[in-house]
């Protein structure tokens, strides 16, 4: 019965150990564009030694090829070197689709950490979308659409296809921040960022100092703006213009107003883009006669 327990005690022991090692094992996985330069984390024993000739070897364990050995490079790939002796870091230049693997780094029979390297091909894609409009997107062949939408919460859509379809577009939409076509081995990735173009949004009022202020909202912005006094054109040396953001502009008349006049004043502030115009009418009321 003693020898049962103590077989049993050691099982447990052992399970513990082997969970305690397991723990120290750091597991990175890692994404880089072909071409690229990365550096390896810092390749030293994460666990005391009792002796000090042990080895701390880096390899690749899919392919088997010893990398490098106590801070030293074994490889004799031209793309390899060892950014720094003394914590063993080794750096792999011009990315090729051939590094992609698994990389280890042990001392003896412990595993200090695990490094999963995808190598992939990205682009970026600028596409122009007029607002309320649909697009359709092609992904390649074999491959997947991921859409990181910008709802709280961070909440990833994916969809398995092809074919892409966003309808109605708008220049303050949120279903979606990145748009993403990848192959399913992940080796080819586009990322596709969308431009909502639109026609100017015009907003003409009156400012609490009695001046005429017209804000306006474009994109690409307006490259022409005109004022209208009861049909007769503003001149542009009265007016005062303030950028808002890259999408916004107000313009304001420098010339302070009366509430009311001999007769109706109709104002308008009108503004085009290759997109279309736009335009808002104020009504400044007439002077009542007694």
């Amino acid at each position: 019965m003693m020898i049962y327990n103590d077989y049993i005690f050691g099982i447990i022991y052992l399970f513990i150990l082997f969970i305690e090692i397991e723990a120290t094992i750091k597991n990175y996985k890692l994404e880089q564009q072909i071409g690229s330069t990365m550096v390896l984390p810092p390749c030293f024993p994460t666990v005391p030694s009792s002796t000090d000739d042990v080895a701390t070897i880096l390899f690749k364990s899919d392919s088997g090829e010893l990398l490098g050995m106590n801070g030293i490079l074994i490889s004799n790939n031209p793309r390899l070197m060892i950014k720094n002796p003394h914590s063993f870091e080794l750096a792999i230049k011009l990315i090729e689709l051939s590094d992609e693997g698994q990389y280890e780094c042990r001392t003896d029979q412990i595993i200090n950490y695990i490094v999963h390297l995808i190598v992939i091909n990205s682009s970026t894609i600028h596409l122009n979308a007029l607002e309320g409009s649909n697009i359709t997107l092609q992904c390649s062949e074999n491959g997947m659409w991921t859409i990181e939408e910008n709802h709280q919460g961070g909440a990833v859509r994916k969809q398995y296809t092809t074919e892409l379809v966003l309808n109605n577009l708008q220049r303050n939409d949120n279903r979606f921040q990145k748009i993403i076509c990848s192959t399913l081995d992940r080796h080819e990735k586009r990322e596709y960022i969308i431009d909502i173009m639109y026609k100017p949004t015009v907003k003409l009022m009156m400012s609490i100092r009695q001046k005429l202020m017209c804000i306006i909202c474009a994109h690409p912005l307006p490259h022409r703006i005109h004022w209208w006094w009861n049909t007769r054109k503003g001149r542009n040396d009265s007016i005062q213009q303030t950028k808002i953001n890259q999408s916004c502009i107000a313009q304001q008349s420098i010339f302070i107003l009366e509430k009311e006049y001999d007769i109706e004043q109709i104002i308008i502030c009108e503004a085009e883009n290759v997109h279309g115009i736009g335009r808002d009418t104020l009504q400044l009321k007439e002077r009542k006669t007694t």
